[in-house]
């Protein structure tokens, strides 16, 4: 009993620190605390609980694709130098969707998991809990995952645009690019 209790606290704790592995902001395709490195902990974090619940199980299956995903971005940082910064945003995107398609899935079975646990030692808030964070971790990642490419919208416009009807100014909003990463920064870790 007392070795269930250890070899699940530690899963917890690893779930946690994988977890700050994802709430870092992403700059382009640039992780500043890759994301793989915070799937493998929740992988490592959740088997430690899957035998005492088979969601659990499935979670750490979408953990394990989604460690796969982030080390093949992580490994196309290699060709940013040698390829057209249009591709890097689709890049950006596309890896963006695909992670978005095995997130939420992991993250309903994690959180289906955690709770059956609260039901089972008679939490009354379980089932509320549960639902609420894990709908706020799905739309912390999603919100992570746009604001690494919508900075780098301006750049597939090629024209200026006006900021005044009328005016004979333009903006360049290409220069704004580090101040649309620093307001994306601070909306995804406020979330």
């Amino acid at each position: 009993m007392k070795t269930d209790k250890k070899r699940s606290t530690f899963g917890l704790i690893l779930i946690a620190i994988g977890f700050i592995f994802l709430v870092n902001p992403c700059i382009h395709i640039i992780d500043v605390l890759p994301d793989f490195i915070g799937f493998i902990l929740m992988c490592f974090g959740v088997d430690k609980l899957s035998d005492l619940e088979g969601r659990f199980a499935a979670a750490k299956k979408g953990f394990i694709e989604l460690a796969v995903i982030s080390a093949v971005k992580t490994a196309g940082l290699v060709l940013l130098p040698h390829i057209d910064e249009i591709f890097v945003i689709v890049l950006v995107f596309s890896f963006g969707l695909l992670e978005a398609m095995f997130f939420i899935p992991a993250m309903k079975n994690l959180f289906e998991g955690f709770r059956y646990f609260g039901i089972r030692s008679g939490s009354n808030a379980a089932e509320y809990k549960s639902e609420s964070t894990q709908s706020l971790a799905c739309v912390a990642y999603c919100f992570r995952i746009a604001l690494a490419f919508l900075p780098e919208v301006p750049k597939l416009f090629v024209n200026s645009t006006s900021g005044v009807i009328g005016g004979t100014g333009s903006v360049e909003w290409t220069d704004f690019t580090v101040i649309f990463y620093c307001m994306a920064a601070i909306v995804v870790l406020a979330v």
